[in-house]
């Protein structure tokens, strides 16, 4: 939960342009997790522990620090993949029972991916269609009064 509650003020704080501050809290809760002793990517019930890491790559993100963000990242994909091959070398009764699992440590790994592909590419590679393909809005011409007049007297 420290973690969790870090990363969520660290997102606040880059959030509101207090990117300094941010990575101050995210640089600090890093050095009180020994990463030998409790990482960022470890088997959990319901992946708990991976989606708060998740979170917590987030704001290293959104702060700006990148190096963290990376040593955040590796750890996750590692523990990730090393669950996908597990569950990919279990006999066929075993994957069904395990399928809830298995489907949960895919979705995280996809949302992983994700999560780096935005981060890393340019601002101008983002998708967004006002910078792609900018949206030209021409002013509509002039409404004439056209009062019907009777010119029957």
């Amino acid at each position: 939960m420290y973690a969790l509650s870090n990363s969520s003020a660290a997102i606040n704080l880059a959030d509101n342009g207090r990117k300094p501050d941010a990575i101050k809290l995210l640089k600090k809760c890093d050095s009180m997790m020994l990463q030998e002793n409790f990482p960022y990517g470890m088997v959990a019930r319901n992946q708990q522990h991976n989606q708060i890491a998740g979170q917590f790559l987030l704001a290293c993100y959104k702060a700006g620090d990148t190096a963290l963000a990376q040593k955040v990242s590796s750890s996750l994909r590692k523990d990730l993949e090393q669950q996908v091959t597990y569950y990919n070398s279990l006999d066929e009764d075993k994957m069904i029972t395990l399928s809830r699992e298995s489907d949960m440590v895919n979705q995280l790994l996809r949302q992983l991916q994700s999560l780096e592909q935005y981060f890393k590419s340019p601002i101008s590679d983002s998708i967004n269609p006002e910078q792609r393909n900018p949206v030209i809005n021409n002013p509509l011409p002039p409404v004439q009064d056209t009062q019907v007049t009777d010119n029957k007297k």
